[in-house]
Parts: structure tokens; C-alpha cells; sequence
């Protein structure tokens, strides 16, 4: 049970620092993109994920270290914007880069892109874990 409690804690406090600074990182990136773009903070969110991703993988080959590292990993991609900033940038780059004829389409198809990969990354890693195992 202290097991769960300090996983819930660690959850908690991860999902605060993921949507916490993002959320006022998003209030500053609205305006900016309107006036530069959205590639550079899309790049800067994505290479956030891949850093974070990279903190995941260095401390899964570590079973000891405390279970504040996952703090660690969740810092990059908050620092970049998160989600909030890739969402906001995908949806103002196609509406700037579509006409109001397919738009719609468009956002609809990058929607069924975006939610089929949740459960196709979940068969996925059931297949690799089951032939693979956990263990390195």
C-alpha cells in the first residue's frame, strides 16, 4: 500500500510540472507564433518529448534510482511547451496552410492520425513486451 501511495504522489507531482509551466508557456505562444510561425516551437516541443523520452529510457535501465528520477523526466518537455504547445502550433499551421475548402478535412484526418495512435503505440508495446520480455 506505501507502494501505491508514493506512486500516486510521484504521478501527481509529474502531471503538475507536465501542465503547469506549459500552460503559461501556451499563453505566450499563441501571439508569437501569429507573428513568426509555429515550426520553431512545434521543433522545440517535439525535441522536449524526445529529451524527456531519453531521461525515461537511461532511467529504466537504472531499477534503483529513487522515484524522484521520473520528476527528472518529465522537466524537458515542460520546459518546451508539452503538449499544449504542439496541439496549439498543429491546429494554427493547418489553418494557415489550408484553404477554408478543405480545412475542415484536413483537421478532421490530423484528428484520426493524432487518436489512432494511442491504441496502435498500445498493441504495439503488448506485442514487443510479450516477445521481448522486461528484462534488458
Amino acid at each position: 500500500e506505501k507502494v501505491e501511495v508514493t506512486a500516486a504522489e510521484y504521478t501527481t507531482y509529474r502531471q503538475l510540472i507536465e501542465a503547469g509551466f506549459p500552460v503559461v508557456f501556451a499563453v505566450f505562444v499563441g501571439p508569437w507564433t501569429d507573428k513568426y510561425g509555429t515550426k520553431l516551437p512545434m521543433l522545440l516541443a517535439m525535441f522536449g518529448f524526445l529529451f524527456s523520452a531519453g531521461f525515461y529510457l537511461f532511467f529504466s535501465l537504472y531499477p534503483d534510482a529513487p522515484p524522484s528520477a521520473i520528476l527528472l523526466c518529465a522537466i524537458p518537455s515542460a520546459l518546451t511547451g508539452g503538449m499544449i504547445t504542439i496541439v496549439i502550433c498543429v491546429f494554427s499551421f493547418i489553418a494557415s496552410h489550408s484553404t477554408e475548402k478543405n480545412r475542415s478535412l484536413r483537421i478532421a484526418m490530423m484528428e484520426g492520425v493524432w487518436w489512432l495512435g494511442s491504441p496502435i503505440g498500445l498493441i504495439l508495446g503488448a506485442e514487443i513486451k510479450l516477445h521481448m520480455g522486461t528484462s534488458w
